[in-house]
């Protein structure tokens, strides 16, 4: 069964294996900032770390659609 759920880096060799050039602190951002749909911040830690949990189906559904594939 695969996980609910990705890691930033998962999250960021899928999409360069799309043709993204990106990091897992891009994606971070840009799920900070609501440019990314598939997840969220989750909790900032006291140092400031920030957790993210990224929805595996909503991201798969986001990359299909940017990048212009059918859906299954």
């Amino acid at each position: 069964m695969t996980r609910p759920t990705m890691t930033l880096q998962e999250c960021a060799e899928a999409m360069r294996a799309k043709g993204f050039r990106i990091s897992p602190t891009r994606i971070r951002d840009g799920l900070e900032s609501g440019a990314y749909p598939f997840g969220r911040i989750v909790s900032v830690g006291v140092t400031g770390r920030k957790n993210t949990e990224i929805f595996r189906v909503m991201f798969e559904a986001w990359l299909r659609e940017v990048c212009g594939e059918e859906g299954d």
